[in-house]
């Protein structure tokens, strides 16, 4: 039965999960992999860096407290949309950044757009398409952050390992689904 209603609402659950997954591009461990060269191109001490890192993710944050709020008043299919295309906006802004007194800006950007309102939505909408069976699709769709944080090579520049990595995508999964 719960196969048949998981198979029946890939497409949502889908949704939920790419939407998770792009969320990474403003998690702390996606920017971490590029702090250094962030300090390197902008001539920050590890101090300087930290402080914009802070002052942009606590300004997210307070923001993220009313702007998780839209979600009650849009449809996530309006919403998710613009909150995607902000995200690209930040990112490309964050690739083509020759100002330092922007990076606050930047970070702030990538923060709510990415960790807060992305990986928000995704859970939002998961808990409103299968609200029949609450809370088993929540673990699948938020699979790409436990992934992401369980395989030391998810942004590395080396070679990744893949049955490292299946092997981490596998426990995840297993330990989330006996959560359930």
């Amino acid at each position: 039965m719960r196969d048949l209603l998981l198979v029946r609402n890939a497409p949502w659950l889908a949704s939920g999960a790419l939407l998770t997954l792009l969320s990474s591009f403003g998690q702390t461990i996606f920017i971490s992999v590029f702090a250094a060269d962030i300090q390197a191109d902008f001539f920050l001490s590890h101090g300087a860096w930290g402080g914009i890192y802070a002052l942009g993710t606590t300004t997210s944050a307070v923001v993220m407290v009313w702007a998780g709020g839209l979600t009650d008043k849009f449809r996530v299919g309006a919403l998710g949309p613009v909150v995607l295309l902000m995200l690209a906006m930040s990112c490309l802004l964050m690739a083509f950044n020759p100002f330092v007194w922007l990076l606050p800006v930047v970070i702030f950007a990538l923060r709510l757009c990415g960790q807060g309102m992305t990986s928000h939505i995704a859970v939002v909408a998961m808990a409103r398409w299968f609200d029949a069976c609450s809370p088993g699709p929540l673990p699948a769709a938020r699979l790409p952050t436990a992934a992401t944080k369980a395989s030391p090579n998810c942004c590395s520049t080396t070679r990744p390992k893949p049955m490292a990595t299946a092997r981490s995508l596998v426990a995840a999964w297993s330990a989330r689904m006996r959560a359930t």
